[in-house]
């Protein structure tokens, strides 16, 4: 539980208000996820993007004291559930992080398909619950394990993504001109293998990968324009994704590290 100490000063009348907001917190992977369970205020808006916005316009006090330090810390990601009716098997859901609001986040999807089952917000069904999450990018379809009254394993199909550019230039200071992919999917990355970075995903330093990611992020950002072609609000570049350059079905599993800026 969080308490939050807000002072309104009106003439010579002090006035302290105590708003209680309490949370719970999960982890996919380690990847972390706080979801908010009670306290919020009423959010406006009929979709949820217009409840985003509404968020970012008037609550955006409430992201970060919940994500930001001494509460939260900069790899800390939000979540804020919405469900219309009892036991149903749809939810809307915000994310939020250190930096603003995200329109897809897929450890915090899998996190949220166990809580909504442990924690009975859904009927279980066995062997799989389907549950439906309308992020701001569209309805991602969950569904999580339920055998013997225990619930598993998470897996979802996301939205439909796709090819932005492919090869489009980039010039990155201290790096270079690079050659760059853009894809959609829930959120727009641009993505490259890390031979093309002289890196070795494997061995390379996290910390200079991650700075060379953040990097490229800034400077796509200013040169590549970015354009949704069913909604503005999702026009936008969200980070860059490193590959060990294994990007297709058939070379087996491969490994990438994600910066999001």
């Amino acid at each position: 539980m969080v308490d939050i100490n807000k002072m309104k000063v009106n003439s010579s009348v002090c006035l302290k208000q105590v708003l209680k907001v309490t949370t719970h917190d999960m982890h996919t992977g380690g990847e972390p996820l706080r979801i908010v369970t009670s306290g919020m205020p009423d959010i406006l808006g009929s979709t949820i993007l217009q409840k985003r916005e509404y968020v970012k316009r008037h609550l955006d006090h409430y992201r970060k004291f919940l994500m930001n330090e001494p509460r939260g810390h900069k790899d800390m990601y939000g979540a804020i559930l919405f469900q219309d009716k009892p036991l149903s098997n749809e939810f809307g859901v915000l994310f939020m992080h250190n930096e603003g609001y995200s329109s897809m986040c897929g450890h915090g999807v899998i996190a949220l398909g166990r809580y909504v089952v442990d924690y009975e917000l859904v009927v279980p069904k066995s062997p799989e619950t389907p549950i439906i999450f309308n992020c701001p990018c569209g309805p991602v379809k969950t569904y999580v394990e339920y055998i013997n009254n225990s619930s598993g394993p998470v897996h979802f199909e996301s939205v439909p993504a796709f090819v932005y550019r492919l090869g489009a230039e980039v010039h990155v200071p201290t790096i270079g001109r690079l050659s760059v992919d853009i894809a959609f999917g829930g959120a727009f990355y641009v993505i490259i293998s890390d031979r093309e970075l002289s890196l070795d995903i494997n061995s390379s330093p996290q910390s200079q990968m991650i700075d060379i990611g953040g990097k490229i992020t800034e400077a796509a950002r200013e040169q590549i324009p970015i354009l949704h072609p069913e909604s503005s609000e999702l026009s936008f570049l969200y980070g860059t994704i490193i590959t060990d350059g294994r990007d297709r079905f058939t070379d087996g599993p491969s490994t990438n590290i994600c910066h999001i800026c």
